[in-house]
């Protein structure tokens, strides 16, 4: 109901009553009054009659007495008078109905029945009474006052009425037009409109109400304005504390990874002994973990944690992991137990690196806070079924414990159960913050049990989808790989020494360029076997270098050799774009000569023609009949060989990209030649064609080269052609492609 309307009803129902009880209360007032004027008339034109013919009737004179009532009845209120006595009536006139009918006298005029007042008089002499005076006063006269007073009081009473609706309407109209101006301007205040501004009329409350609302208006936009200004600087704090971690994450990261990596050396050499690099190696795997620790945190604060899922067993995961904790923990006199049950000896699919992640934190805090008594991991299946495995793990300890006042804090970042156990034990304080976060993005919760002085348990339970276990092979990969050629792209001078050192101990050939423009120069001039390819650099980075060598092998038809980048970056967006831009992996620094030794054993050559040579036979094997007329069998080879554990769905990825590729080109091509855009068609094309030699699609390629060679040429005619034949020749490659694609799932 608007605001108006309940203006004007109540309005009029105040004047409706008011009216009401006005006109009822005159009305009534009215016919009481004439009531009485009424009766007191026909007594007194009783009273009148009955001294005219008293003498007539104490003389018996009937023709006079006829006369008087005859007279008498000439008034039109008189309808009928008779005089009667004892001896019966003396003489009457009037109606006939009325003078047949029963006397009986009205006492007021509730007892009137038949529009007759019915009234009589007493003719007496002293004591002596000789007759009695009936007459009957009509009332047709008072009812015929009363209604054209009634009506004409309900005329005035609805023209009152009218006009209170009028104003009521008028009254409503003005204060809901100046109430929507307000309601109008909050709507967009609502939609982000500051500069709203309302007529401020007159001197009374709405006009107050609009000022005030005007100067509410200001102060938002004032407010709004400094917030923006706020926000734009919390933008730029925002960016710089991102920058600063990249260069954080780059700067710390780059000398640990000489630390670590020249420690891990010296210890595979024969004459490595004593413990001091020992003790290097672990004080430098403890700055590495504080580092961890802050970008860790910050990639949740950020919004960008992602889980890199792997399929893994779980009893050898937590195993390896309780392992490694064993002689520390048994140095300090401590009882140790792994109880591990045999249910969790199978392979799921989960972020093993982050589940490591979380045991390693909880066990280095129990190592860390107890001094007697044992620590103990322990884990066991909760729930299974065909898919899937809910399975929890547990560290408790007999160590300071914590007091019930101080759990709720324990899992905030940068905070301890007490200030000292950070003088005394150290630590950022972000550790369960971050373990916390992580078993949150694994399906799970983190609780904790303590008791101070005596002792804590900390434990989660997640669920993952179940695995396969992988094929056994009998030869280990590395153990089988020849001397290779490697190309390090590297503009550290540190971290060149290291992989140099790194690559030697392996049996391997370095070749160095300090940017990615030197690295493309090199690759063009020589033959290499492996690429790694640092990402951040001075004059063109890994990204833009990595894109030219791959342009540059399908446009000189030559084999794509594997591209393993070297991030420090921590931020899963800058990994994808690793993969995106053409490299076949990441390695995260600090690298070790275990690090090494895997991405090789991956990526090398002898690795790769195994790969290449079974898809070979395969797709001789399997292929459709002239699919290799379509198709490079070796860049299937290639592709399938890339389709690694980290990366399963790696040909399905290129092949989805080649389809959106072919799906987006087609329009432009058209687009391009019908505006005789011969420089964004030849663009166009050259694009299309990295798309198609990824997937090895020979005769795309050789079409996309032929197109460029026409559009130099401005031959519309023949780009036309060449057109037609990539989209005839497109559709045949998607056909083969979703095959290969069907046999690798």
């Amino acid at each position: 109901m608007s605001f108006r309307f309940k203006t004007i009803l109540g309005i009029a129902t105040i004047e409706f009553v008011l009216v009401v009880i006005l006109v009822g209360k005159n009305l009534f007032n009215l016919r009481e009054q004439g009531e009485q004027e009424l009766t007191d008339r026909a007594h007194t034109i009783a009273k009148l009659f009955t001294t005219i013919a008293k003498d007539a009737v104490i003389s018996y004179d009937l023709a006079t007495l006829q006369d008087y009532v005859e007279q008498i009845t000439i008034n039109d209120d008189v309808l009928y008078a008779r005089i009667h006595s004892s001896q019966g009536v003396l003489a009457q006139w009037g109606q006939r109905q009325q003078l047949d009918k029963t006397f009986q006298e009205d006492s007021s005029f509730e007892s009137v029945q038949d529009g007759v007042f019915d009234v009589k008089a007493v003719i007496h002499q002293g004591k002596k009474t000789f007759g009695v005076v009936e007459l009957g006063i009509s009332m047709a006269a008072f009812e015929q006052r009363y209604t054209e007073a009634k009506n004409q009081a309900i005329s005035i009473a609805v023209m009152g009425l009218s006009l209170s609706a009028l104003f009521s309407f008028l009254l409503g109209t003005i204060l809901t037009g100046r109430l929507k101006d307000i309601r109008e301007a909050s709507r967009s205040i609502a939609q982000g409109n500051w500069d709203i501004h309302i007529s401020e009329r007159g001197h009374d409350e709405l006009s107050e109400t609009a000022q005030a609302f005007n100067y509410m208006s200001r102060s938002l936009r004032h407010t709004v304005t400094d917030l923006k200004v706020q926000m734009a600087k919390a933008d730029k704090a925002n960016q710089a504390k991102s920058l600063f971690l990249a260069n954080l994450s780059h700067e710390i990261r780059t000398p640990l990874n000489s630390i670590i990596g020249l420690t891990s050396l010296i210890k595979n050499e024969a004459s490595y002994e004593g413990d001091k690099i020992h003790k290097i190696e672990m004080s430098s795997q403890a700055l590495l973990a504080q580092v961890n620790d802050i970008l860790d945190f910050s990639k949740i604060e950020a919004g960008e944690f992602t889980l890199d899922k792997t399929n893994f067993n779980i009893k050898s995961l937590l195993e390896d992991t309780a392992s490694i904790y064993k002689e520390s923990i048994q140095s300090k006199g401590l009882d140790y137990k792994v109880k591990v049950h045999e249910s969790l000896d199978c392979f799921v699919v989960s972020d093993m690196y982050r589940l490591r992640q979380v045991v390693n934190n909880l066990l280095s805090n129990a190592l860390k806070f107890t001094s007697r008594g044992f620590i103990e991991v322990h884990s066991k299946t909760l729930k299974q079924d065909a898919t899937s495995i809910t399975f929890e793990v547990s560290v408790r300890d007999t160590g300071i414990g914590i007091p019930t006042a101080k759990l709720e804090q324990l899992f905030k970042p940068f905070s301890q159960a007490d200030i000292s156990t950070t003088r005394r034990f150290g630590g950022t304080g972000l550790g369960l913050s971050i373990c916390k976060e992580i078993v949150s993005f694994l399906g799970g919760e983190l609780t904790v049990s303590s008791a101070h002085k005596v002792g804590s348990n900390f434990s989660f339970a997640i669920t993952v989808l179940k695995g396969e276990a992988p094929p056994v092979e009998d030869v280990r990969r590395e153990e089988a790989t020849a001397p290779l050629r490697i190309l390090v792209v590297e503009d550290n001078e540190m971290n060149q020494d290291l992989m140099a050192s790194l690559l030697d101990s392996l049996g391997h050939e370095a070749d160095f360029a300090e940017n990615g423009l030197v690295a493309t120069e090199k690759f063009k001039e020589s033959s290499y076997d492996l690429v790694f390819m640092d990402c951040q650099m001075p004059v063109m980075d890994g990204f833009t270098s990595a894109d030219k060598i791959r342009s540059y092998e399908i446009d000189a038809n030559r084999d794509p050799v594997p591209i393993i980048a070297l991030t420090a970056n921590a931020l899963a967006k800058d990994r994808q774009r690793c993969i995106d831009i053409g490299m076949n992996d990441y390695v995260s620094k600090p690298v070790t000569i275990d690090t090494i030794r895997g991405v090789i054993a991956n990526y090398g050559p002898e690795t790769s023609a195994a790969g290449s040579l079974t898809a070979e036979v395969q797709e001789k094997k399997d292929l459709p009949p002239l699919a290799s007329d379509h198709l490079d069998l070796k860049a299937i080879a290639m592709l399938r060989s890339l389709c690694t554990d980290k990366n399963p769905h790696f040909l399905e990825k290129q092949v989805e990209q080649f389809n959106n590729a072919l799906t987006q080109v087609q329009p432009e091509f058209d687009r391009y030649l019908k505006s005789q855009d011969f420089t964004a068609l030849k663009e166009s094309a050259h694009k299309f064609k990295t798309s198609c030699g990824i997937v090895g699609a020979r005769q795309l390629v050789s079409l996309c080269q032929k197109l460029e060679a026409s559009c130099m040429e401005k031959d519309s005619q023949l780009s036309q052609v060449t057109i037609d034949q990539i989209s005839s020749e497109g559709p045949q490659v998607q056909s083969y492609l979703a095959e290969e694609v069907k046999r690798v799932l």
